[in-house]
This record gives structure tokens, C-alpha cells and sequence, in this order.
């Protein structure tokens, strides 16, 4: 697939979020939020997180597909999913597997990054001395947990529609989306870089306004909305990735 497709995704996310906006964004925030309420959770967080991860990405997904379909999202959409035992019981397995390696990731980490860690000073004032810092970058802490996390997000990252669209088990899912994210590099990249510089684009250009017109007091009511609907955007990229890339899989 050649890069124009990732032009392509953008527009149909920006699409899909001008049809429903309100719904989208609600239910981006509601996916956001519920992980970051699991996540820290006492002992248990990080596995919650990783379980709850599967579902609310079909959910995003078939969000996503109704707007575009001129459809109100509903949030009907876990329980109809909950309810469909096989895809129920392999998108467990797969935020199993999610949580693995997100776990997998930070031991690697805290491990290899201990000694850098430690040379890490403060200031008077109690802040990070960003001098020490930059001196102590664990850089191989960082290249090892890149290693393992990248090809685990590859192998985890459509898998979840892969399960619920086209009833595969969860390692077969998960073998799709490892290839087909290998597969599809460049527009994978081409989207990255659209959703970055739209990102950049916009928060520079509202602070430029907030400067200008010394709005100042009510930065946070100015750059808020804009940060929720580009989050909305950036979710609302999945399903037409997924429906590209694997829309002529046959299901089992």
C-alpha cells in the first residue's frame, strides 16, 4: 500500500469526526479516562488496563465505523461485545498478552536504567537538574524497551478488530496485525507525521492567537477543546486503517 494511504486515513478520521463529533470525542475521552482510572489502580492497575485495552479499541473502532456510516455511536457497543463469548474470551487473552509486555517493557527498564537513574540530581528548589539529566540518559534502557514493546504493539494493535470483525483467535489476530503493520510501513509513517504536524500546526497557531489577543487567562478553555478533538482524530485513524488493511480477510 503506497503512502497516499495514509492521506487517506486522516481524512476519513477528520470525516468521521465532523459527522459525530460529540460522540467521538466523548467516547475517546471515556476510553482515555477508564484506562488512566485502571492504570492506577494499587497492584492490579496495570493488568486491568491492559485487559480493559482490547475492548475499548473495538469500541473506538465501531464508533468510528457508524459515524462515517452518518450512524450515532452508542455505548451499546461493549455490551454487544462482552456478550459474544469467542470474542469475549480471545480479547482476554490478547490484553493478557498486552499487559506481558507492557510489564515485560518496564522491568526491562527499571533494570537497565537503574544506574543512570541514580545520578540524577535536584536542584535547590526541589526540580530535576536537567544538566545531570542530559548527562545520564539511559539510552540502552531505552533501545531494549523500544525493541520489545515496537513489535509487541504491531502484533497487538489491530488484533482486537481482527478478533471482534473477522473471528480470528487471538494469536492468529495477532499474527495479521504484526504483518500487516510490517507490511504497510511507509503509510503507517506518512499518517504519523500528518497527525504530528497537525498536532504542532494547531497548538503553535493557538498560542500565537493567545498571545496576539493576550488571552492568557483563559488559555487552558482555548487549548483544551483542541487537544480532546485531535485526540478524537488521531482514534478515529484506527478503523479506516483496520478496513484498508484487512477489509478482504476472510473470517474463519
Amino acid at each position: 500500500m503506497g503512502p497516499a494511504a495514509g492521506w487517506r486515513w486522516f481524512k476519513t478520521a477528520v470525516i468521521a469526526t465532523r459527522e459525530q463529533p460529540f460522540a467521538l470525542m466523548g467516547i475517546t475521552l471515556f476510553y482515555m479516562f477508564s484506562m488512566g482510572f485502571l492504570s492506577i489502580m494499587p497492584i492490579v492497575g496495570a493488568i486491568l488496563s491492559a485487559l480493559f485495552m482490547p475492548f475499548g479499541t473495538v469500541f473506538i473502532g465501531r464508533a468510528t465505523r457508524d459515524a462515517i456510516d452518518q450512524k450515532a455511536p452508542s455505548y451499546g457497543i461493549l455490551g454487544t461485545l462482552w456478550r459474544n463469548a469467542f470474542a469475549r474470551k480471545n480479547l482476554v487473552y490478547l490484553g493478557l498478552v498486552f499487559g506481558f509486555v507492557l510489564i515485560t517493557v518496564n522491568v526491562v527498564y527499571s533494570l537497565l536504567s537503574a544506574d543512570e537513574l541514580a545520578r540524577w540530581a535536584l536542584t535547590e528548589n526541589e526540580r530535576l537538574d536537567w544538566n545531570t539529566v542530559r548527562e545520564n540518559l539511559p539510552y540502552d534502557a531505552i533501545l531494549a524497551a523500544l525493541v520489545i514493546y515496537i513489535p509487541g504493539l504491531m502484533a497487538t494493535w489491530f488484533a482486537p478488530l481482527l478478533i471482534s470483525e473477522k473471528n480470528m483467535t487471538c494469536v492468529k489476530a495477532m499474527f495479521y496485525s504484526f504483518f500487516g503493520c510490517l507490511r504497510n510501513l511507509l503509510p503507517i509513517f506518512v499518517l504519523g507525521a500528518l497527525l504530528i504536524g497537525t498536532t504542532l500546526a494547531s497548538t503553535f497557531g493557538m498560542l500565537f492567537v493567545i498571545d496576539t489577543f493576550e488571552l492568557a487567562s483563559i488559555e487552558m478553555y482555548l487549548l483544551t477543546p483542541i487537544a480532546f478533538l485531535l485526540t478524537t482524530i488521531a482514534y478515529a485513524t484506527y478503523w479506516p486503517m483496520y478496513v484498508a488493511l484487512f477489509g478482504d480477510v476472510n473470517k474463519d
